[in-house]
């Protein structure tokens, strides 16, 4: 598998290998299923043509694995470009999960405070001597 890590962006570089190898688009559109509007945008680097993210990560994996290119380089300049935290592979939590653990733990936590506080204050209303 190549791996293609270049100049040229991620859309040119695929077109390219496409090319290289005489490929139409429909001839690409035929092996992988992938519409050759799709595959245009991807191409022209139009990521914003294709609804999703998800489809947006798996068509271009699909697509360069077809071309016998390595997907790695060019989903990480994607998500890159794209702003797209990526996932870590190793199994740890990265530092945006934990700031979001985090602030979670701490809302979680004020509400059950004040859902304390509001339990103490009705039981007290009970205790407490009227007059």
């Amino acid at each position: 598998m190549l791996n293609l890590v270049s100049m040229t962006s991620i859309g040119q570089t695929l077109a390219d290998e496409r090319r290289r190898r005489k490929a139409s688009i429909k001839d690409v559109e035929k092996a992988i299923k992938i519409r050759a509007k799709h595959i245009t945008a991807i191409e022209k680097d139009a990521f914003n043509e294709i609804d999703g993210e998800a489809y947006v990560v798996g068509f271009l994996k699909t697509y360069a694995e077809w071309l016998d290119i390595n997907p790695e380089p060019l989903l990480k300049t994607y998500r890159a470009q794209a702003g797209i935290a990526q996932k870590r592979h190793d199994g740890r939590i990265s530092d945006a999960d934990t700031v979001k653990i985090r602030r979670r733990q701490i809302v979680l936590a004020l509400v059950l405070l004040v859902g304390a506080i509001i339990l103490i204050i009705w039981l007290a209303s009970f205790f407490s001597p009227l007059g």
